[in-house]
C-alpha cells in the first residue's frame, strides 16, 4: 500500500520502493524538521537511503473484526506476517501459513511454504509474538480511557 508525504511548500520527490513500517513515521518527519532522531525511537528516516546490508524484518498483523468476519468465513481469522528482504511469511490463526518471494512473485501466486527460508523467519515471527504477548499480558495494551477521556472522544465523533 502506497504512503504519500507532502510538505507544505515542497516540492521534492523521492520513492522509497523498500518495504516501510508506520515507526519509520516519527523518524522521518524529525529529520525533515531537522531533529536529531533520539537512538532509542524505533524505525528510520525515510529520507535516508539504507544500506541493503541493513535489511531488517518488518512486521504485519490483522485481526478478527466483529462486522467483516460476519460477511465472509475468510475473515474470521487473524494473521501475522513477516517481510524479510524480499520474503513473506504469512502465518494464520486457522493454522495455515504461506511463503511468497515477493520479488518473483509479486503477486503471490506461489506459495513456496514449507522452505529452509522458513525457519529463520519462524523464529523471528515466533520472538516478536511472543514479546506482543508479554506486553499485552501487563496490560499495556488494556487500559481503558477514562470517563472524561470516553466524553472527550464522543465530542469529536471518533465514538458513539
Amino acid at each position: 500500500m502506497p504512503l504519500l508525504i507532502k510538505y507544505p511548500h515542497g516540492n521534492n520527490k523521492a520513492v522509497v520502493d523498500d518495504p516501510v513500517s508506520l515507526v519509520d513515521l516519527m523518524p522521518t518527519i524529525l529529520g525533515a524538521l531537522g531533529y536529531t532522531v533520539p537512538a532509542s525511537v524505533q524505525g528510520r528516516s525515510l529520507l535516508k537511503r539504507e544500506d541493503p546490508s541493513t535489511a531488517r524484518s518488518l512486521i504485519s498483523e490483522t485481526f478478527v473484526h466483529p462486522f467483516i468476519s460476519t460477511l465472509h468465513p475468510r475473515f474470521l481469522r487473524a494473521e501475522q506476517a513477516i517481510f524479510s528482504g524480499s520474503l513473506k511469511l504469512i502465518r494464520s490463526s486457522k493454522g495455515d501459513e504461506e511463503l511468497y518471494d515477493l520479488a518473483k512473485d509479486p503477486n503471490e501466486l506461489h506459495d513456496l511454504y514449507p522452505s529452509t527460508s522458513t525457519v529463520s523467519l519462524e523464529a523471528q515471527l515466533k520472538r516478536y509474538l511472543t514479546t506482543a504477548n508479554a506486553f499485552e499480558r501487563m496490560g499495556a495494551l488494556s487500559t481503558r480511557p477514562g470517563s472524561k477521556s470516553v466524553e472527550q472522544l464522543k465530542s469529536l465523533g471518533y465514538i458513539q
